[in-house]
């Protein structure tokens, strides 16, 4: 997963955010596109990242993350490498 990611966005990285979402992911909140914006918006260089209640993990884990693309690229990557299989959203 990591590796299919990290490729992924090396292959359109001109995006201002990214969204590491899996594919059993609902959106339950409306306008919680808006609620994203602004949450970037409280740190000025819109380095950061923003995640939602899961319902299942709730805040102790990012399993959904929205990542600015200025983030991914002062760290050259979306996720760390050396999660080649598993656990990629830990």
């Amino acid at each position: 997963m990591s590796p299919a990611l990290n490729q992924l966005w090396a292959s359109i990285p001109e995006h201002q955010f990214y969204m590491t979402c899996s594919d059993d992911f609902a959106f339950r909140t409306s306008g919680w596109d808006k609620q994203v914006l602004e949450a970037f918006e409280e740190w000025p260089d819109q380095i950061g990242i923003v995640y939602c209640n899961d319902l299942y993990r709730r805040e102790e884990l990012a399993t959904e993350a929205i990542l600015s693309g200025k983030l991914i690229q002062a760290l050259g990557y979306v996720c760390p490498p050396n999660f080649q299989h598993l656990y990629v959203d830990n």
